[in-house]
């Protein structure tokens, strides 16, 4: 499992990943100079059920989506969170800090059953791995 990025910044390549870094920065920015209370949600797969075998780690159920979304709106932070859209998935990539109060219930493996085979891909980023896609991780 990953440790909290809560105050962690990652690099990112391609035109997506460079407008959620500004979106990220910029909010931190808002954060540091406004005193503004920022967070920032990386949601990652957001679907009824998940579908693949790498989605048993990135899901984010519909319920769960809900309960982030509320938590994001309505708990403590100090001045600027990114925290990482996920359920309480068993193979889940990335801890859920407790300091925003999101609480997630759902877990992926309840599906694990019915998900397509891997895709052998073992990066996080997924089929966008491959090298017809960029290969950023390959």
């Amino acid at each position: 499992m990953i440790g909290s990025t809560a105050r962690r910044r990652r690099g990112r390549t391609g035109s997506n990943g460079a407008t959620k870094a500004f979106a990220e920065a910029l909010g931190r920015v808002y954060a540091d100079k406004f005193g503004l209370e920022v967070v920032a949600l990386r949601i990652r797969t957001f679907e009824e059920r998940p579908a693949t075998t790498r989605d048993l780690s990135t899901w984010l159920s519909p319920g769960d989506a809900g309960r982030l979304v509320q938590a994001a709106l309505t708990g403590p932070v100090d001045g600027f969170l990114a925290i990482y859209g996920v359920s309480a998935n068993h193979r889940v990539w990335w801890d859920v800090p407790p300091e925003l109060g999101y609480a997630p219930v759902d877990d992926a493996e309840a599906y694990a059953g019915e998900v397509a085979a891997d895709d052998g891909i073992p990066f996080q980023g997924g089929p966008h791995t491959r090298r017809e896609s960029g290969g950023w991780a390959v």
